[in-house]
């Protein structure tokens, strides 16, 4: 079937204009104005912005912690992303006990395959290394997973300097990319001890407990092991203006080095875990000051920061409240994949940014770093037509009631959108048409990604969308 988006104002790296998107079966196959195209059927995007679909790196389906199970699976979670304008997520695949990462990752498509509405990836996760180390991660890379996330903290995850160093001079052999949860474990436990020793158990403690001081550290400690590798390094949900330092030194001395933060670091300072019911907006890193907040958004509108993803994983409030007044017990994680490009761009409104730069963060940058692109993350023929028309003109308020996510509470509630997404198209097919829910069942497929991809894994270039019309096909 032939499908035309037409009228719509094409939002790319290169630029905004206005054209009409051909699609056939599954794939773009021509943009151009005025072309006579012969198609089944019409889509009118007049007075909209089409982007490519979004592209959320970073999120916990039905991701356990200790006694708590987030409450998004595959199923709700997908779907939820969709109305968002999410086509695409990458999951992770944490091994259980004495399981292998390739072992990890087989299991986690598996439970992905056949739930997912939106297509999917998945990220292998490193918690130990052992002789077979290279194999390990050939293994992984072999099953289309070629990025690796090491973590600096938690029991059972963490790896001290000697096992990341061992880590990123294999990956670095590969081609891949080693992705880092960097906060400092040590600085963490000792004040952790020293707050619940003087009595100070709520949630603001965890910011205490987790300052600027913690993660930037970690990123520095890490980008001293990348200078000798040389490895390929993305750090996530960074969160401190010191971090976004060290990280734009790096990037300044043309280092393989990118860097993701998170929408609650963009729209919420530390004075959250203050408020009465502050145990909710527990995650990890900990939001930070507004000095911080400000350094965020500076850093991501000048390339300091490559990507926004959200890091979802929800919790209902009954679960964060259980252990409100020990903030050592809370689960942490908060709900965010259904609602980043309508904040995103309601701020960039505000900020009169220029969406070109929207369109980077959200989807041709994760696209080009994970190894999707060109096949997504942009609007051009021969990608996938995985397609999201924005309307800019209602304005609406966020309330967990009319979001798709299944929790009860939302860390923006209340906050005023301008613009919705109105239609999504995965692969040709709606999704979501005229904000209503379109598709049967699941069919997300995984997403087998490589080292060879093209779109240049080591860095990631600013350059002219190669958009071309194709005005032969009838």
């Amino acid at each position: 079937m032939k499908l035309l988006v037409r009228d719509g104002t094409l939002v790319t790296p290169g630029g905004l204009f206005q054209a009409d998107v051909l699609v056939s079966g599954e794939t773009i196959v021509g943009i151009g104005r005025d072309c006579d195209w012969t198609v089944d059927r019409i889509i009118n995007a007049t007075g909209c912005y089409v982007f490519p679909g979004a592209i959320d790196a970073h999120v916990h389906m039905g991701f356990v912690i200790g006694e708590f199970t987030s409450t998004d699976d595959f199923d709700t979670g997908t779907r939820a992303a969709a109305y968002g304008g999410v086509t695409t997520l990458i999951d992770f695949a944490v091994p259980l006990r004495e399981e292998t990462s390739s072992a990890a990752l087989q299991r986690r498509i598996k439970e992905a395959q056949d739930h997912s509405y939106v297509d999917f990836g998945v990220h292998a996760v490193i918690n130990r290394v052992s002789e077979t180390i290279d194999e390990e991660i050939q293994r992984c890379i072999t099953l289309g997973a070629p990025d690796f996330k090491v973590f600096t903290v938690y029991e059972g995850l963490a790896l001290d300097d000697g096992a990341l160093h061992s880590v990123m001079k294999s990956v670095r052999l590969t081609g891949g990319l080693v992705m880092v949860h960097a906060e400092n474990a040590a600085l963490i436990e000792a004040n952790q001890a020293r707050l619940a020793g003087e009595g100070k158990l709520g949630p603001y403690s965890h910011y205490l407990s987790r300052s600027a001081l913690v993660e930037a550290e970690a990123v520095q400690r890490v980008l001293a092991l990348q200078e000798e590798t040389q490895c390929p390094l993305h750090f996530v949900h960074i969160s401190a203006e010191k971090s976004v330092q060290h990280i734009q030194a790096a990037k300044q001395s043309r280092r393989p080095v990118t860097a993701e933060t998170c929408p609650h670091y963009l729209f919420h300072t530390c004075e959250v875990y203050e408020a009465p019911k502050g145990a909710l907006y527990m995650v990890s890193p900990a939001i930070k000051t507004d000095a911080d907040r400000h350094a965020l958004w500076r850093a991501l509108a000048e390339d300091g920061i490559d990507t926004v993803a959200t890091d979802h994983c929800p919790f209902n409030s009954e679960q964060k409240m259980k252990y409100a007044t020990d903030f050592r017990r809370i689960p942490t994680g908060l709900p965010g994949v259904e609602t980043t490009l309508s904040l995103l761009f309601t701020a960039w409104q505000e900020r009169t940014l220029p969406l070109e730069r929207l369109v980077e963060v959200i989807s041709t940058n994760p696209a080009k770093r994970f190894g999707l692109f060109p096949r997504k993350g942009t609007l051009q023929p021969g990608s996938d037509a995985d397609i999201v028309i924005y309307d800019p003109r209602p304005t609406w308020q966020i309330e967990p009631q009319r979001l798709h996510m299944n929790v009860d509470w939302n860390p923006f509630d209340g906050r005023t959108i301008r613009g919705q997404v109105r239609t999504v198209l995965l692969r040709g097919e709606p999704l979501v048409e005229e904000g209503e829910w379109r598709e049967k069942k699941p069919r997300g497929q995984f997403q087998r990604r490589s080292v060879t991809s093209p779109g240049n894994r080591t860095t990631i270039t600013k350059e002219r969308s190669n958009i071309v019309g194709i005005n032969s096909i009838k």
